[in-house]
Formats: structure tokens, sequence, C-alpha cells
């Protein structure tokens, strides 16, 4: 049974989804090399280009318009764009920009790959998307060529835009997604034969038997109700309780061109903010003073929205360095500096005092680090135990002396 529900999972709920369809028409205007401003970029001749064709070279920049108009016969609904491009992982490969008057709005990547255009549509609005889209290759892990890496490289395409459309977004039909999901993921964790198991696995096979696939968003409502009970079922008394806050780890300087850090922030603070006015409950914390220094001087509208939610506690500052800095090569000196200066934006900027040292990345420590970080006032310090593995979290103890202590937090 537990394959037949994957089946009705992948095969019938998630194709609904999405309800009815048009396409848009696109246009787009392709850069080499280094990118141009978005105020140069709406200046620029652009040209028809199709669903299908090939776009971006590596490290290359293509700009976006796609234009549409919503059916008069969806008034009512929620309607979404979904552009995706053949692209795979998230990190490197192909992720894009959504641009509004009022600067940065929204990423693209390829686990994010709608934006909200009309919640509800009146019906006849007017839709014209500017979107930058960076084609960053994949790294050079497996086979793909050291060339690749080379910003100035002059190469074929290496994507290319595989969707398109506006699209009625239906949400019941997501949140069964979502639960179907979330009681599978669980019941694969469960001893086979606990009575949770067969509780999970019962309320799977009931859901699945209210679903209609000739009209999945029709009976996602009875579905859900069918799972309701075995998602309302709380955990024992002392177990975990999970508290999850978003991050995204954004190397300053690696297997890019410095040029696409400041992009990618950009991206993922624009997401962040995005999903705050969405849901006014979801949390995002982000460190290194650089990369919010580089939000302020090349995407202000972008900053003065993480302004205000930091102001209201939504958006957190973290970490007391400039970078996460590497802790091997770097003289003590140059660790005191990274701090000084990292403490004094978020002081300067927000009026925020961090005390945690945050340092998911780096591969090895100065033995030091202890005094430098209880002279700083540093009170928490996160790492990862090794590569691969979650990262763990530690809280210094200050000792009334000389060095510190360590314990588990």
């Amino acid at each position: 049974m537990r394959d037949s529900v994957d089946q009705v999972l992948k095969s019938v709920v998630k194709p609904a989804l999405f309800g009815a369809c048009e396409p848009f028409a696109v246009l787009a205007h392709h850069v080499h090399g280094e990118p141009i401003p978005v105020v140069e970029a709406r200046r620029r001749p652009y040209e028809p280009f199709a669903v299908g064709d090939a776009w971006g070279g590596a490290w290359d920049t293509t700009w976006f318009r796609f234009q549409g108009t919503i059916p008069d016969r969806w008034a009512g609904e929620e309607v979404v764009a979904r552009i995706e491009f053949d692209a795979f992982g998230v990190g490197f490969t192909a992720e894009a920009l959504i641009w509004g008057d009022d600067g940065p709005i929204e990423g693209l990547h390829p686990k994010r790959r709608e934006h909200v255009v009309a919640r509800p549509a009146h019906g006849g609005e007017a839709v014209d998307l500017l979107v930058e889209a960076a084609a960053n290759p994949i790294p050079p892990f497996g086979t793909s060529p050291w060339p690749l890496l080379l910003a100035d490289y002059d190469g074929p395409p290496l994507y290319h835009l595989t969707r398109a459309e506006l699209a009625v977004a239906q949400r019941n039909v997501e949140a069964l997604f979502v639960d179907m999901y979330v009681l599978v993921k669980l019941f694969d964790e469960l001893p086979a034969e606990s009575d949770r198991a067969a509780e999970v696995l019962a309320a799977l096979e009931a859901a699945c038997a209210r679903v209609d696939p000739a009209d999945v968003a029709g009976t996602a409502d009875a579905a859900r109700a069918a799972l309701a009970p075995a998602l309302a079922h709380h955990a024992p008394a002392g177990a975990h309780r999970v508290s999850a806050i978003g991050n995204a780890h954004i190397d300053s300087a690696w297997l890019w061109p410095l040029r696409e850090t400041k992009r990618k922030c950009a991206r993922t603070f624009a997401n962040a903010v995005y999903l705050m006015d969405e849901y006014p409950e979801f949390r995002f914390s982000a460190s290194q003073a650089q990369q919010y220094a580089w939000i302020k001087a090349w995407y202000p509208e972008l900053y003065e929205r993480m302004r205000a939610r930091i102001a209201d506690g939504r958006f957190e500052p973290i970490g007391i360095m400039w970078v996460e800095a590497d802790c091997n090569i770097p003289s003590g000196e140059s660790l005191v500096r990274q701090i000084v200066h990292g403490k004094r934006f978020f002081l300067d900027e927000f009026g925020i005092e961090t005390t945690d040292l945050w340092l998911p990345d780096v591969f090895g420590y100065a033995a030091a680090l202890p005094q430098i970080l209880q002279q700083a006032g540093v009170t928490s310090f996160l790492r990862r135990r090794s590569r691969g593995t979650t990262s763990t979290a530690f809280r210094t103890t200050p000792s009334g002396g000389r060095g510190s202590t360590a314990r588990a937090c």
C-alpha cells in the first residue's frame, strides 16, 4: 500500500497543483560578460524568445520580459507566473531575480519556480515581468570542465527556457500534497509494526480513496479531512521540540566571480523578505556584515526592506565577523579586525550587538580563538562538526580568568 500512496501523491496530486494556464509572450536581451544594471536593462532592445530556446553561456546574463494578460474567466482565482529553466541543483546553475519598480522582488531557482501575480485576480490584468537570469555553470565536480570556471569563458549556451506561463494556483491541492508528503515521510521513519505506523498508513489510504483523479481540486478538502487525525496526533511527553529558522550559507568568495556573490545575496535576501510578507511568522537569519554592505550599496531598495524586517525582529543578523573567515592562516590580529568591523557594522546599521560566532564552513580553528571570543563578549559559537554532517552549536562560558570553557548548548 505504501507504493500505491506514492503513486497517488506523485502521479495524481502533484500534477494538479496548478489548474488552467496561458502562455507568456517572451522577449530576451542577452549580455555576455559582466552584468548590466537594471536601469540599463530597461533601455536595451529585446527580441522574441520561445520556450525551448537556449540562453546563457557560462557566467552570462539574459534579461527576460514575460508578458501576458490574465483571462477574464480567472476572476477570483490566485494566479501565478510559472518560470522554469532546465537547471539542476541550487547554488550554481540557472538562477534569476524578478525586478519591480521598487527594486528586487523575488528570486527564482530550481526549487522556487513560481511568482504570485494576482490574489485574487479580477480578470483582464496585464502582466509584464522583468527577470534577470544568471547562467552560473555547474561546479567542476565529476565531469564538468574546468574552463567553465573562467569568468570570461566564451562557450555555448548552458540552459533552456522550459516553461513560461500564467497559471491558476490550486492551493487546496498544494495543502493536500504537503499533508500527504509529511505523513509519507513520517511513516518511513516509524517502526514498521507500530500502532503509529498503522494509523498513518490507514489515514493515507483513506485520503487516496477520497481523491478523484478527474477532480483533484474538488476532492482535496475531503482527502485532507481524512489525514487530519493522524497529523494532529501529538508526540509523546519528553519528545524533542524543534524550531526552524531560515538561513542561507553564501560563500563570499568561492568558485564564482565576486560580483555573482552580490547577485546571489540579492536573490536570497529578496526571497527572505518576500516570504515574510507572505508568512508573518517566518524568521530568517543571515551572517557576514560584508554581504549586508553589498546589498546596501548595490540594492538600496531591498536593503530598506531588510532594515524594516530587522527592526521588527524577523530578519536576524547573526555572526560577529565581517565575513565567515578562515581560522587557519590569519593572524590573531586579523581575526580581531574581522570581529571589530563585523560587530561595528551591525551596531551602527541596526543597533544590534551580535554575540555569536557563526562559522559553519571553515576547516580548522586557531587555538587562540576562545580567548579572542571571550574578550569580544561572544557567548555562543556555531560550527559544523565535520563535512557532510549537520551543524552543532557550542556556548562559551566566561571563566573569570584567561581563556574560557565550552559546553554543548
